[in-house]
């Protein structure tokens, strides 16, 4: 983001003038010049929340399935850990 010299409105790095004021821009950018909008930030951080959701289902099913196959529920487990 640029901001305005003028009011200080952040404006797109790919403007040449401000979108409030009309000001010119000191840092505007030639057309066609690539615009880096935080796309690939954005689509890395949605990578890293889907991989912890992964994890946490398969920790999920794993405890699960040992409940499971040791026939212990989760109600019967707290009453042995509280007496």
């Amino acid at each position: 983001m640029v901001s305005c010299p003028r009011c200080g409105r952040q404006n797109l790095p790919s403007a040449t003038a401000c979108s409030q004021c009309g000001a010119t821009l000191p840092a505007a950018m030639p057309i066609g010049a690539p615009v880096s909008d935080g796309a690939e930030e954005y689509a890395r951080q949605m990578a890293a929340r889907e991989a912890v959701r992964r994890r946490n289902r398969m920790l999920i099913g794993a405890v699960a399935l040992r409940h499971f196959l040791t026939g212990q529920s989760r109600r019967s487990a707290h009453r042995a850990e509280t007496r």
